[in-house]
């Protein structure tokens, strides 16, 4: 049984120990992304097919470095020791990468699809009735007609986040199945990702759902500040904008690192259950075969 509670309190804990070396690793991802990301846009700006192959490049070593920083959470969740040659370790591994990318893409192309389904749904009597009044409408209505289909927006807007939020599960647990280095789930990799993600998906979600309030959290109070150190006339006020700022930026990457440790922490659990259940799948049909034998 997975318990959040625990799993929580495992990556405050984890994080603590581990923050500097595990910030390094997270700036060293970047660092490379926005390296390859460069090199295509200023260096091969007039060569068109250069930048895109610099882009696919780019996307391969985006995800192999995601994998990589999947192995090292897994490490630290498991209290081993870990190094910067684990974060490019995937590199070579050119089939799961790409197995991984597909199915980022295949999901992003569902998401797409829902959206444009349920934009078409939502709002295509809307547009249509605007659309043939337009000319007789006055800024004023137009603003009230808006005003009018707000709820059914937000409403939209919520469905596809929703959607989105459940589908996030499979590609970065893909990631994490790739990272564990167990044949037995990198042989079926795409089988495996939506087995074992349709059983854990409220796991994530919660998880998700608890990343967003600490980030609702830590808004307000910088919101708040921002708000009274701008209406502020004094050079004070300008100081204290700039420190909260800081301090808000420091959060933010905190509550990154938590959360992706705390995800990580969470496959970790799936994947173990997952293999114990397997092992004891087998030796049951095993004990089974052997009862048979005897009869």
């Amino acid at each position: 049984m997975i318990s959040l509670k625990e799993i929580k309190s495992r990556a405050a804990e984890l994080l603590k120990k581990n923050l500097w070396r595990l910030l390094g690793c997270v700036l060293l991802v970047s660092l490379v992304s926005m390296a390859i990301s460069y090199i295509g846009t200023n260096i091969f700006s007039e060569a068109p097919l250069m930048q895109i192959l610099i882009y696919l490049i780019n996307l391969y070593v985006s995800t192999a470095l995601g994998i990589g920083l999947y192995k090292i959470l897994f490490k630290i969740d498991d209290e081993k020791d870990f190094s910067v040659t684990d974060l490019f370790s995937f590199l070579p591994n050119v089939k799961e990468c790409v197995l991984v990318y597909l199915l980022q893409l295949l999901l992003i192309i569902i998401i797409i699809a829902i959206s444009v389904l349920l934009g078409m749904i939502f709002f295509t009597s809307d547009f249509v009735n605007i659309y043939n009044s337009y000319p007789f409408i006055s800024r004023n209505m137009m603003a009230n007609i808006i005003l009018s289909i707000f709820p059914k927006i937000l409403f939209y807007v919520l469905i596809v986040s929703g959607v989105s939020l459940v589908c996030d599960i499979f590609p970065a647990l893909s990631m994490g199945i790739v990272a564990k280095e167990d044949e037995g789930l990198k042989k079926n990799l795409f089988s495996n990702t939506f087995s074992i993600g349709f059983k854990n998906i409220k796991n994530y979600v919660l998880l998700n759902l608890w990343f967003l309030l600490l980030i609702i959290i830590t808004c307000i109070p910088f919101f708040i500040a921002l708000f009274v150190g701008v209406g502020s006339e004094s050079g004070f006020g300008v100081i204290l904008v700039i420190l909260i700022t800081i301090l808000w930026v420091i959060c933010i990457i905190g509550l990154s690192l938590y959360f992706s440790l705390a995800i990580a922490i969470l496959f970790n659990r799936i994947l173990k259950n997952n293999n114990d259940n397997d092992n004891l799948i087998e030796s049951k049909s095993d004990y089974e075969n052997d009862i048979n034998e005897n009869l």
